[in-house]
């Protein structure tokens, strides 16, 4: 916009509402400051900036804020459930009863890289663990010079996740790593990538991701699961990935779809700050926490 810059303004959110704080100029430069305190380890922040010009232009970072708002975690959140896929598929189902895919079918397995005609690629060639290397992907079949081998066709597949007692946390953050792509073929970004988590092992789902946008790579995704939905003793998460005829297409689906998961993880927020040495988040420090450090120095448990 024309005009000069006259305010910008950090709004903040701790888990209760919203407040604002006038950010600085930095010696005469675009660069704007705050600092913020009472933070401490465990805490989850949304924020977004807005600024104002001198025609009274008002703009905001993200967009449509405060609905569209930026969520980070200082430091280390304590682990409920975290799965890499490395050594188990830990009561992981492949099937839904609504199932109709034709092809390209949810699989563990070291993602095959396939690419289309003109070099564009559609399936992951490798996972996103860190010196990892298994990942529940869509169709892992590979034939040379055919992007289109084993993608998902004629319908969908579901990949759905154990059932998890999460009735004593009040929060929960969710976050895994995804893969999807359906822009390349016929009717290009037409499918729809949905996570969905129920309550009640599976009787009724919500959508917590449903989106026909295209990302060839690894991206992050993260929610805070309770946002959604109460917890309780009997929550699922089921994974979806598609490929169907709408109406108005030129021709039955017919775009590449592939899609994987990888490094899915369950975190509890904590209601207050953390102890130094308190590994097992009981607000004590005793013997329970000794031994979860030995156990890590001996390898029997995760670092965390």
């Amino acid at each position: 916009f024309t005009g000069s810059i006259d305010a910008v303004e950090l709004y903040y959110n701790y888990g209760d509402a919203w407040n604002s704080v006038e950010m600085e100029q930095q010696f005469n430069s675009n660069t704007y400051e705050t600092s913020l305190n009472d933070i401490f380890d465990g805490m989850l922040i949304r924020y977004y900036i807005q600024a104002v010009n001198s025609e009274g232009v008002i703009q905001t970072y993200p967009n449509n804020a405060p609905e569209n708002s930026i969520l980070f975690i200082v430091g280390d959140l304590p682990d409920v459930y975290v799965n890499d896929f490395e050594s188990s598929a830990d009561d992981w189902t492949i099937g839904d009863l609504s199932d109709d895919a034709s092809a390209g079918i949810w699989e563990l397995a070291e993602p095959l890289a396939t690419f289309n005609d003109d070099g564009y690629q559609i399936a992951p060639g490798y996972d996103s663990t860190e010196d990892g290397t298994y990942c529940f992907v869509t169709g892992n079949g590979y034939e040379e010079g055919n992007g289109g081998f084993d993608d998902v066709d004629g319908g969908k597949t579901t990949l759905l996740s154990p059932i998890f007692d999460l009735s004593e946390y009040e929060n929960i953050v969710v976050t895994l790593w995804r893969w999807y792509t359906n822009n390349i073929g016929d009717n290009g970004s037409s499918d729809r990538w949905i996570i969905q988590a129920s309550n009640d092992a599976g009787l009724s789902w919500i959508d917590i991701e449903n989106t026909s946008s295209s990302n060839a790579s690894w991206i992050k995704s993260r929610f805070i699961l309770s946002d959604y939905m109460e917890l309780t003793d009997n929550v699922q998460f089921k994974f979806i990935a598609e490929d169907i005829f709408y109406d108005g297409d030129a021709g039955s689906g017919g775009s590449l779809v592939e899609a994987a998961i990888d490094d899915f993880s369950l975190e509890y927020v904590l209601s207050e700050p953390s102890l130094l040495g308190d590994l097992n988040n009981d607000l004590t420090i005793n013997v329970l926490d000794v031994i979860i450090l030995v156990n890590m120095v001996l390898g029997f448990e995760e670092p965390n």
